[in-house]
């Protein structure tokens, strides 16, 4: 992960050199990168970590997240990852994210940040959370950049 982790929207749109080849691929480098994906994107110190975490509302198939993360300070965060070959994908995510978070809410279980990392960048994506007040933060990265969504 860079160490200073600020990119414009624009740089990371151009952003083709170090793509994940898939989303496999992709949390693979996060978990192998943890400490440094908690502290620089999350900006928390990492206490531990669960892959593809099981929900069930409990009238459907279980869903899975693909992290949840606990931070020192007991804060979860849960993590959708998103590898999208089309914008389409990353836009179809959004409403993912909102099913996830009122699974949770439905099972009673307290997720303290919902978070959307893309491989890829669609400036529709901040515009949207950011428009419709929605509980989700985002950010974009690849091997060796990162940019996040940041209300000022």
């Amino acid at each position: 992960m860079a160490k200073d982790g600020f990119y414009s929207p624009v740089e990371m749109a151009k952003v083709q050199i170090n793509k994940f080849e898939s989303e496999r691929e992709m949390k693979k480098f996060i978990l192998d990168n943890i400490d440094d994906f908690c502290q620089d994107i999350l900006g928390i110190k990492n206490k531990s970590v669960v892959s593809e975490y099981k929900i069930s509302d409990g009238f459907r198939k279980n869903k899975s997240i693909d992290l949840l993360i606990e931070s020192l300070d007991g804060q979860k965060i849960a993590v959708e990852l998103k590898n999208p070959k089309h914008k389409s994908e990353l836009q179809g995510a959004l409403g993912q994210c909102l099913v996830y978070i009122t699974s949770f809410e439905m099972i009673d279980q307290k997720i303290d940040r919902f978070v959307l990392i893309s491989s890829s960048y669609d400036f529709l994506i901040p515009i949207t959370i950011m428009k419709m007040k929605l509980p989700i933060e985002f950010a974009v990265m690849d091997r060796c950049k990162y940019s996040k969504l940041v209300l000022i």
